[in-house]
């Protein structure tokens, strides 16, 4: 019975390394998940970095963008330091009402912004 089941297996082995499909297919597969995964760094490395150049007189549009800089440093600053104050007071205060139910937790002391920092924008 056992070389029975032994030929049998030896048969459909032999069948399936034979074929070149088989073979095809062992060597296509790793190469063709190399390339889906390499495909996006490839691409994304092929666009061209752009450059822009604004011609103007005054320098309205330069004071404009660079306080507008200027603000998104500062609000990414403020962030990635204390991500929680930038939520706002009420979304903060159900935050820490919910945290102090938790005895593990060691209590985090946040301040949030009364209001957001304006945008300055040029006269």
């Amino acid at each position: 019975m056992m070389r029975s089941i032994y030929l049998v297996a030896r048969r459909d082995y032999l069948g399936y390394v034979q074929a070149w499909g088989f073979w095809l297919g062992l060597l296509l597969t790793p190469i063709l998940m190399g390339i889906g995964i390499m495909a996006p760094t490839w691409a994304q490395a092929s666009q061209p970095t752009r450059y822009y150049t604004v011609v103007e007189s005054g320098s309205g549009f330069a004071d404009a963008l660079r306080a507008e800089l200027d603000e998104n440093r500062v609000e990414m600053a403020r962030m990635s330091l204390d991500a929680a104050s930038t939520l706002g007071t009420a979304t903060l205060t159900r935050i820490q009402k919910k945290d102090s139910g938790f005895q593990w937790m060691p209590k985090v002391v946040t301040t949030a912004p009364s209001s957001p920092m304006p945008l300055s924008k040029p006269n």
